[in-house]
């Protein structure tokens, strides 16, 4: 599994758990999210890293923010080199996730279903009470 599979569903249950979901929903989502945690605190870490590698710098060291909060980049070749090295980060290999059976909630932005298709199935709301197999 990619890691920038992980870091694309962590965000999406980062938005998700600022609204209301049945219990039965929500949980197996809750540890999924603390199942991929560890990969998507580590993606950040490895991102800034590069942001300090290949960023502009300020004077005091700090990397450069323009007025959209993003850094900056001193030349064509350091953003050139950036995107590289963060595509290898994105397609960084990580450990399978099990998958979860969710039941089919009313509704879902379609980010945020598109995120988690890797980790769940859902639809199939008879599997827990045996009348669904």
């Amino acid at each position: 599994m990619k890691l920038i599979e992980k870091v694309h569903a962590y965000r999406a249950l980062t938005e998700m758990m600022k609204t209301d979901w049945d219990f039965s929903f929500i949980y197996p989502l809750v540890r999924l999210m603390e199942e991929i945690k560890a990969d998507y605190e580590f993606f950040c870490r490895e991102e800034m890293k590069l942001a300090a590698r290949f960023g502009k710098k300020e004077e005091d060291g700090l990397v450069t923010i323009d007025e959209t909060g993003c850094f900056c980049f001193p030349d064509e070749e350091s953003r050139k080199d950036y995107q590289r090295f963060h595509l290898d980060l994105e397609e960084t290999e990580t450990a399978e996730c099990s998958r979860r059976i969710l039941p089919t909630p009313r509704s879902m932005r379609g980010e945020w279903l598109k995120a988690l298709l890797p980790f769940c199935d859902f639809g199939q709301e008879g599997i827990a009470d045996g009348t669904l197999t």
